[in-house]
């Protein structure tokens, strides 16, 4: 796993004086007795040794270390429920695991390393009956051991885990709930567009009287959301959504309502790993919005329709959630818009947008827009109410205010700079207040500047200068080019060398020589008045003795370097550095730079100087693998940093190469490395899968009507992160990874991921399941089980692949082929399968042609068999059954049809 976590010097936890000191055993032959409530433990004395190694999430890889100085209980359940065991309170950085059984026997349900509060550990596990005996393994992370406490508990089972099981609430005041075990239905009442409530439990309330009514879960101690829906059950529909408008919790209304109206209430969870007792607070209120008065400025209710405004101020304006206001604002050619909002009550939303009504920008408090279209334009000023208020309406003044900018500054551009301000050294006054964006780079290649103004300064003597705006209060940029206008050429570019400050130099200038001096904003919204300061130095690069590995300052004469250490190497300004490595196949290399001064640039290129990649080996090394199969030379390059206040640079080089684990390690399910083409599955456990960064894995089956799909990977953190989802196989986000409308997801900075889901959509439905490598993964790739629980649409559960209508999937699997004769003169052939994939769905086709009968048109995409006028295709029925030919391949891999008939007989 990743730690990062801060911790002080020193730590004192104290253990609860309620805890029965009650030791486990130091092996899992007869582990210790226990019950619910909480026990002290002290791991130090005990002895690693890891009886129990078979969980479905080991923390470590297969014959390493899994837990550190474990112990062992065995628990026997006294109440149906979720059980639930935890670590809080203790001392140090712990892991458990809890397993089915009493003894070395047991097998493993789950463990956990960090869910608990920093470094402890908790678990829940769902639909324990009152007799089960469970084995609970406590140790330590790494070689951590201690005092410790073990929590166990038994809650009572969610009734109400679904929109068509809500418990009946009735009347006001604050309610009890708890989501405890809860899973996420992804229920969000037809149409509404939230993200889903996590762990959501429903409540099916009666409104006791006509009014306007508020729910809120203030006073729950975790993150929650809030929905509420009209109707009873799962046909509700949607009303009203909210994530955060107290702190964390959450505040949703009904307004308008009749008395006995039904509202489906759903709360739960912002994240998937917080659940508990929380507080739902229903009262009624008096909506303001329901009698407030308009203002006077309707109907501009809608963009096509905008009120026309000028320039003024205007108070006490009026919108709503059916009530939007739209203003049209005329600004002159070359004029600026200032757009101040207050907002009085409620919370409302401003944009502007163009005469068409297309968008252009947002107003957040206050918003400046430029007329720069060389003649008067109108545009029209938004305000809506806020679809994350918890009112129904607001009110707000406007401040609308034109005014014409000043002029440019006569030292605007590169034709027109200013020959006078800047001479000698010292310090000098800038402003750029009205200034322009020039556009100009001179020969660089820069990212402009913004606002920029230009100055002719000319050398006092011979020597080497400094140009820096230090002093200035905003982020500045600055370049200085060797000329006095728009032919100057370049010489140097800084954005922040000293905070947000630049800093360029001049080596090597004659007394008289003229500089462009270009300076201004690294922003478009920022301007104002600076400081440049003008300094003589010494450049320690002039006369500098270069490194021993010269010639190299081309690509195309590198320096021919083998793997290993090289320091104190020279680079400047006019003597890059260049060398050429030789990678053997397969391998990552790494290079590992040190700066001793200056700043340098590193870029790849390949053995005909064309670019591969930019390189950062500076702090911790960068790596390029070598994927050709062959051998591979690439080409080093080392530059001066050309926005770097120095000529010059030394540094040392680090080369190394090693195997890459993340190549030919591909499993047998490819190509599945898009939702079209996902490999269908079923229930069970697939090992040994890889996944890369630059290889997803997508699995398709079927979820049916009221099922609860569980999906777990299994993997070594340190390995590599994985994150896991789950899609509707027609949301066109389907393989995107994390983003809105993914029906569940797992993702944490620890082994292994789990997602569960519930189809409560009222249909069987597709799914995909997306396993891909973090993007912030130290390492590229990693190996990981798949483990699938529920799936399933039809009476063959091997998982539905997409075929009504079909959709690419060119997935398949090796298989071998049997026949045998019956007995005697005119026996049938008996065709069989074996080798399969346990669990797969497999169709068995026979055409009458031996050669050129049919073609599968294409590699990839359905399967689509195209015959000829003479060649015809049969489904195999040796025994004249049209089912024969369908089936799948049974636990020990052979082919059996879907009615458990062997093919043989």
């Amino acid at each position: 796993m990743r730690k990062s976590f801060l911790f002080s010097a020193a730590a004192s936890i104290l253990l609860a004086s309620t805890a029965v000191a009650q030791n486990g055993t130091d092996d899992c032959t007869a582990p210790t007795a226990i019950g619910e409530g909480t026990f002290a433990f002290d791991t130090t004395a005990m002895v690693t040794q890891d009886d129990l190694t078979g969980c479905n999430s080991n923390l470590f890889a297969a014959g390493g270390l899994f837990f550190y100085n474990d112990m062992y209980y065995v628990y026997t359940a006294t109440a149906a429920g979720t059980l639930t065991v935890d670590t809080e309170g203790s001392s140090f950085d712990t892991q458990i695991a809890v397993h089915s059984g009493i003894d070395c026997a047991a097998v493993c349900i789950d463990n956990d390393d960090d869910d608990g509060t920093g470094l402890l550990s908790s678990l829940t596990i769902p639909g324990v009956n009152i007799g089960d005996q469970f084995v609970i393994q406590v140790g330590g992370y790494g070689t951590a051991s201690g005092a410790g406490l073990l929590n166990v508990t038994v809650s009572t089972p969610i009734t109400n885990d679904d929109c068509s099981i809500a418990t009946p609430l009735t009347g006001t005041g604050a309610f009890a709930w708890d989501n405890t075990g809860a899973t996420t239905t992804g229920f969000v009442g037809g149409t509404g567009t939230y993200v889903s409530i996590k762990s959501d439990v429903f409540y099916q309330w009666t409104a006791p009287a006509a009014g306007d009514y508020k729910f809120d879960t203030f006073g729950t101690t975790f993150d929650t959301k809030l929905a509420v829906h009209a109707g009873a059950g799962c046909a509700a529909t949607f009303i009203d959504y909210n994530d955060d408008t107290g702190g964390l919790q959450s505040e949703v209304s009904a307004s308008g309502l009749l008395a006995g109206d039904q509202i489906l209430i759903q709360v739960g969870s912002f994240g998937t790993g917080t659940q508990g007792a929380g507080t739902l607070n229903i009262y009624s209120w008096v909506d303001p919005c329901t009698s407030a008065v308009d203002d006077g400025l309707e109907d501009n209710d809608d963009c096509t329709t905008p009120v026309a405004l000028a320039a003024g101020i205007y108070t006490n304006l009026f919108a709503s959630n059916g009530d939007a206001d739209y203003y049209a604002i005329t600004v002159p050619a070359g004029d600026d818009l200032d757009v101040t909002t207050t907002d009085l009550t409620g919370d409302l939303d401003y944009a502007l947008y163009d005469n068409t009504c297309t968008y252009i920008q947002g107003i957040f408090g206050t918003g400046t827009w430029n007329n720069n279209t060389g003649a008067a334009a109108t545009v029209v000023l938004e305000v809506i109410n806020s679809p994350f208020s918890a009112d129904n309406c607001g009110t707000y003044d406007l401040d609308i205010l034109i005014s014409t900018p000043p002029p440019a500054p006569a030292n605007d551009l590169c034709s027109t700079p200013d020959t006078v301000t800047m001479t000698g050294t010292g310090t000098f006054n800038w402003d750029n207040t009205s200034a322009t964006e020039s556009g100009f780079v001179g020969t660089g290649t820069y990212i402009t500047i913004k606002s920029d103004l230009f100055y002719v300064w000319s050398a006092p003597v011979a020597g080497d200068y400094i140009f820096d705006t230090y002093g200035t209060t905003f982020d500045t940029k600055l370049a200085v080019h060797a000329g006095f206008d728009c032919a100057a050429t370049f010489i140097a570019y800084n954005d922040d060398t000293g905070g947000l400050q630049s800093e360029v130099a001049a080596s090597g200038l004659l007394a008289g020589d003229q500089i462009l001096i270009q300076v201004g904003s690294y922003s478009t919204v920022t301007q104002g008045a600076g400081i440049l300061n003008i300094t003589q130095f010494i450049d320690p690069c002039i006369g500098a003795v270069d490194d021993g590995l010269e010639d190299n300052d081309a690509c195309a004469t590198p320096y021919t370097m083998a793997m290993g250490y090289y320091p104190n190497l020279f680079v400047s300004d006019t003597d890059a550095d260049y060398y050429s490595i030789t990678i053997p196949a397969g391998d990552i290399m790494t290079v590992n730079a040190t700066l001793l001064t200056g700043d340098v640039d590193f870029n790849l290129y390949d053995n005909t100087c064309a670019f591969v990649q930019a390189m950062f080996p500076l702090g911790g090394g960068d790596t390029y693998s070598n994927t050709t199969g062959v051998a591979q030379t690439v080409v080093l390059e080392v530059l001066n940093y050309n926005a770097g206040t120095s000529t010059c640079a030394t540094y040392d080089l680090d080369v190394s190469s090693a195997p890459d684990p993340c190549q030919g390690s591909d499993d047998s399910l490819e190509d599945n490395d898009d939702c079209s083409t996902a490999t269908p599955v079923g229930d069970g456990t697939i090992a040994g899968l890889f996944v890369s960064k630059t290889d997803k894995d997508h699995y398709a089956t079927c979820v049916a009507d009221g099922a609860t799909i569980t999906v777990d990977i299994l993997f070594i953190d340190a390995n590599g992160d994985l994150d896991l989802f789950l899609w509707d196989a027609s949301d066109v986000n389907c393989g995107t990874g994390f983003g809105t409308t993914e029906l569940a997801y797992g993702f944490s900075v620890s082994d292994n991921e789990s997602l569960s889901w519930t189809n409560s959509t009222g249909s069987d439905l597709n799914v995909v399941i997306e396993v891909n490598t973090y993007t912030g993964s130290a390492t590229d790739c990693n190996n990981y089980d798949l483990v699938v629980a529920g799936s399933g649409c039809g009476p063959v559960a091997v998982g539905t692949p997409f075929c009504d209508p079909a959709n690419a999937n060119s997935t398949g699997f090796p298989a071998v082929l049997t026949a045998n004769w019956g007995t005697g003169i005119g026996s049938d052939l008996h065709l069989g399968m074996s080798g399969g994939v346990p669990g797969q769905l497999a169709y068995m086709l026979v055409g009458n042609e031996a050669t050129g009968g049919f073609t599968v048109p294409g590699a990839n995409g359905p399967l689509c068999l195209v015959g000829t006028p003479t060649a015809v295709f049969y489904r195999y029925n040796v025994n004249g059954s049209p089912m024969n030919s369908i089936g799948g391949f049974d636990p020990n891999g052979d082919w059996i049809n879907a009615v458990g008939t062997a093919t043989s007989t």
